[in-house]
């Protein structure tokens, strides 16, 4: 017969050491009045928007080069650039690092992400001020809004400058409230219930 194998076990350190490596969980924005509650019926409230961008903001003031934003859905991120630029929060954000938005037609995402990658490695302002002051501080490079299962959250490597800051808003979870998702689970729960009485 066939004898059961010994597995083997093999592991590599990531590339990057732990103390360059920094995970925090936000709850709060910067003004502390707001928690930061991304399930689907808080995330499109204006104050829970606005503080996402003062965040944003805050971190382009502390992070060189690229910054990258994993949002949960297309729809969800045309609801934040459409309420920051109400708020001029837009405006901002591209004063101090140019701003980029995975596009939805594939065959745009290889120039974009060009672009982003020649920026987020650039020291200089949008608005063509020096940005990369003493202490590696912020201000230069770019911000890329990107989609959580989108074509630029997969197979990308967004090495040094591309990435030295990942944000990562709310989960990709569907509305169970929807009421498509709603049909969808009411018809699987008599699916399932047929399936146990046959």
């Amino acid at each position: 017969g066939i004898g059961i194998l010994p597995l083997t076990a093999f592991s590599c350190d990531h590339v990057v050491p732990p103390s360059h490596v920094h995970l925090s969980c936000l709850s709060v924005g910067p003004t502390s009045k707001v928690q930061l509650d991304f399930r689907h019926n808080s995330r499109t409230n204006p104050s829970v928007c606005d503080e996402l961008g003062r965040a944003l903001l805050n971190m382009c003031n502390i992070v060189p080069g690229g910054m990258v934003v994993f949002l949960p859905s297309y729809g969800y991120e045309a609801h934040l650039v459409k309420r920051w630029r109400e708020t001029k929060l837009w405006e901002a954000l591209g004063r101090r690092k140019r701003v980029y938005r995975e596009p939805k037609n594939a065959r745009e995402v290889e120039g974009t992400l060009e672009k982003y990658s020649r920026d987020a490695s650039s020291p200089r302002y949008a608005g063509g001020r020096l940005g990369w002051g003493r202490g590696g501080g912020g201000g230069g490079g770019a911000i890329l809004l990107c989609v959580v299962g989108g074509k630029m959250s997969e197979g990308i490597n967004f090495s040094d400058d591309m990435a030295r800051c990942v944000f990562v808003v709310g989960l990709p979870y569907p509305d169970i409230t929807d009421p498509e998702m709603m049909e969808k689970m009411r018809s699987m729960d008599e699916d399932m219930k047929k399936k146990k009485s046959s």
